[in-house]
């Protein structure tokens, strides 16, 4: 199975978490830091576009996290899949990005929340962006129908090595990561995604 993998280097990773006003801390054992180690290994033995199949192909419960529901409780990632595909959104109220994606997120949840399952994961800072906050910004913008939960410990995202918001993660039903999108995704371009996992 081909996976559809759009990588972002770290180092333009990290001038577009400046550019657009993204923050979160990176491990090294986080999903991009993976990743781009495996891209180098491939480049360096020359089996990018081979058609070797037998690189490893990440997959969510290798980096699931603990997220947390309004009413603060816990919520692993896999279990929020629940063995259907898998949408991840990182996402903050302050993210001009952020917000301005979210409409269409929301018309793509309403049209493929019976076959997909969704988490909005809210960058939780506990100063500004903090759960009373979002909560009471969805209920203004009328994005309360949106499953959101809250990353309070930023277990999340460390494990996925999230360097900029908005990023998206598209899983697929068997939990294998085939898309990582940081910054915007296109509403079309998410409907492809999904229908090519479903």
């Amino acid at each position: 199975m081909k996976s559809s993998f759009r990588y972002i280097h770290v180092a333009l990773a990290a001038l577009l978490a400046f550019a657009l006003v993204g923050c979160g801390a990176v491990q090294n054992e986080s999903l991009f830091a993976q990743e781009e180690s495996a891209e180098i290994t491939q480049e360096a033995e020359g089996v990018e576009g081979s058609g070797d199949e037998s690189a490893e192909v990440p997959m969510l419960s290798d980096f699931d996290a603990v997220v947390y529901t309004e009413d603060n409780k816990q919520a692993a990632l896999t279990e929020i899949a629940n063995g259907k595909p898998l949408v991840i959104n990182y996402w903050a109220t302050w993210c001009p990005y952020c917000v301005e994606e979210l409409p269409d997120f929301l018309d793509v949840y309403r049209d493929y929340q019976d076959k997909v399952s969704f988490a909005f994961v809210d960058c939780t800072d506990s100063n500004n962006e903090t759960v009373e906050n979002v909560t009471q910004w969805l209920f203004d913008n009328e994005l309360y129908e949106l499953p959101v939960y809250y990353d309070l410990e930023k277990n999340a995202q460390n494990a996925h090595g999230v360097y900029a918001y908005p990023t998206t993660l598209v899983v697929s039903g068997d939990g294998t990561i085939t898309t990582i999108v940081s910054g915007t995704i296109d509403s079309a371009e998410l409907r492809a995604e999904l229908d090519a996992v479903l």
